[in-house]
């Protein structure tokens, strides 16, 4: 079941109406646009060119917050400058957040129109405020915010990843060698993922054996999910596309060659793809997770 709930979050004029609704179709989610949530004394104020303090923002942010109580799957958009702010919103919605935080320079925001307000000035100083209210979206073990996650390799375990990572309100690419472009028809199809007897979640995208830039593109997280022996080749291909300071995470079980000798994979694609890689092993099965 899809039971994300998403907040798409950040100053007035970055985008989050526009982004928003783009998300909401993609998901197959309801939108709640939180700017018509304000009640009519806030909206007055803003009128005026007066930031809001936060005692206005209580009762608004407790309206969001209903809303996304509501059915699921849920995109709202709403300012969330706050660690405060978000607190609020997660026990109002009483269900977990995922927070997406669409961030830009100075000068790229001054060039985007923001809210139809009767003065450019007003529209200035508010904007202003809200670059002075917000802090960091680290600040804490609750604050979640959504990532673009890469899997290479759509069999079990790569397709059993896709659900754990959607339900924790992130976007999946999911790539798939040739040997996976029936999974790929599959899920694109909207169909059981012929292994593991299931549907992907709306959040995951798949991508054939031809695609492999653009599931790669943007990604947060690349997770290895091919099998030993086609880890390192297909790696190989991914390293140059693979943005520096992306972790990768394999959870390939086996050994490799490396030099004339067994090492373990990670070591492998380390010596070989050049990449630093997180290995996570043991016994499991992919319909475990």
């Amino acid at each position: 079941m899809n039971n994300q709930r998403i907040v798409v979050m950040g100053v007035s004029g970055c985008g989050k109406t526009t982004v928003g609704l783009a998300l909401a179709e993609r998901l197959g989610a309801r939108f709640v646009e939180g700017d018509q949530l304000h009640p009519p004394q806030n909206v007055e104020r803003m009128a005026s060119g007066i930031p809001l303090t936060d005692t206005d923002r209580w009762p608004w942010l407790d309206a969001v917050g209903a809303a996304l109580a509501g059915d699921a799957p849920v995109v709202a958009s709403c300012s969330a400058l706050k660690r405060s702010y978000r607190d609020r919103l997660r026990a109002q919605a009483g269900a977990p957040l995922c927070f997406l935080h669409l961030a830009g320079d100075r000068a790229a925001l001054a060039q985007r129109p923001g809210p139809a307000r009767p003065r450019r000035g007003a529209d200035r100083d508010l904007r202003r405020a809200a670059r002075g209210a917000a802090r960091s979206l680290s600040g804490g073990p609750t604050d979640r915010l959504m990532a673009r996650i890469a899997i290479l390799g759509a069999g079990f375990m790569g397709g059993a990843l896709t659900v754990p990572a959607a339900d924790n309100g992130h976007t999946v690419a999911l790539w798939g060698t040739h040997l996976d472009d029936h999974l790929i028809a599959a899920v694109r199809a909207g169909a059981k993922h012929p292994k593991l007897g299931l549907v992907l979640p709306p959040a995951v995208t798949a991508y054939d054996s031809t695609e492999l830039p653009r599931a790669l593109a943007g990604a947060d997280l690349v997770v290895c999910a091919v099998t030993s022996d086609g880890a390192l080749p297909v790696l190989r291909r991914a390293a140059t596309r693979i943005a520096p300071g992306v972790p990768v995470l394999s959870v390939s079980k086996g050994l490799a060659q490396s030099r004339g000798r067994a090492v373990t994979l990670s070591d492998a694609i380390a010596d070989a793809a050049k990449l630093q890689v997180v290995t996570v092993g043991g016994p499991s099965k992919a319909l475990e997770l």
